[in-house]
């Protein structure tokens, strides 16, 4: 296995931050897949092999998300104080958009009753699924917890299986490709949404990142984790926890 991360990061892919169990997880499926015995046959496969290699990096990316994930967490999010009428955001590690893209309905229902400003830093390490995002087009099972009323004022038929984003939310977001450990985007959030992605690092990046967001952070800013994240014993000291069950976190 380290043969195959070394090969990878002379190609550009650095899985070194990432947890050793993921990688095998998804490099044992694409064994599992291709029908080879051992890790040996793989990297020869790997090699040669160019569909074989797009593969593995896009089973290696985290693109599992849909609309409204989690929805009491998107929908408390809209209760949060704020003191400013202009609300910075950054979704980090936002795979295909739809996280992107809650949050911006929830932005543009704030907007509707407190005339509040807002933008969203949306990025992802794959390009694919940036560019993707950058279409706003979904299929209909994707918008399941999405109302009837929010489809209607969000969202246009795009064909008898796909709804397409209107512009309104559109050119709220900006779309990057930018690795969550690597990139260095400008500061001064209100908001840095990072959900269901600090689970696959090792635990000395995932302290690492939960210092950086603090550093990115407006003062009192809020941190909104996934449900099966917390902060940890080393940034215990610099978030409070305000709604434990939403995993929602401010700067302290």
């Amino acid at each position: 296995m380290e043969e195959i991360v070394d090969y990878l990061y002379t190609k550009g892919i650095d899985l070194r931050y990432y947890d050793q169990s993921f990688i095998k997880r998804r490099i044992d499926n694409r064994l599992r897949v291709r029908r080879l015995e051992n890790y040996e046959e793989y990297i020869k496969l790997l090699c040669h092999d160019n569909n074989e290699y797009r593969e593995l990096i896009y089973s290696l990316s985290i693109n599992v998300t849909e609309f409204f994930r989690d929805k009491d967490t998107f929908y408390s999010i809209g209760k949060l104080p704020f003191n400013t009428e202009y609300i910075k955001i950054w979704s980090a590690g936002c795979a295909t958009g739809e996280e992107a893209y809650t949050l911006a309905i929830i932005m543009e229902e704030m907007s509707r009753v407190k005339g509040i400003r807002y933008k969203i830093f949306a990025t992802d390490r794959n390009n694919n699924a940036i560019e993707y995002a950058k279409k706003g087009v979904y299929d209909i099972k994707l918008l399941s917890n999405i109302s009837k009323e929010l489809l209607e004022r969000y969202f246009v038929k795009y064909d008898e299986a796909h709804y397409k984003v209107t512009d309104t939310i559109k050119y709220k977001i900006e779309f990057n490709v930018g690795d969550i450990i690597t990139s260095q985007p400008s500061n001064n959030f209100d908001i840095i949404v990072c959900r269901n992605v600090l689970i696959y690092f090792k635990q000395n990046i995932r302290d690492e990142l939960l210092i950086k967001f603090h550093r990115l952070l407006k003062e009192k800013g809020y941190l909104i984790l996934g449900r099966s994240e917390i902060v940890t014993n080393t940034s215990v000291n610099l978030y409070k926890c305000i709604m434990p069950l939403e995993r929602i976190y401010m700067k302290i």
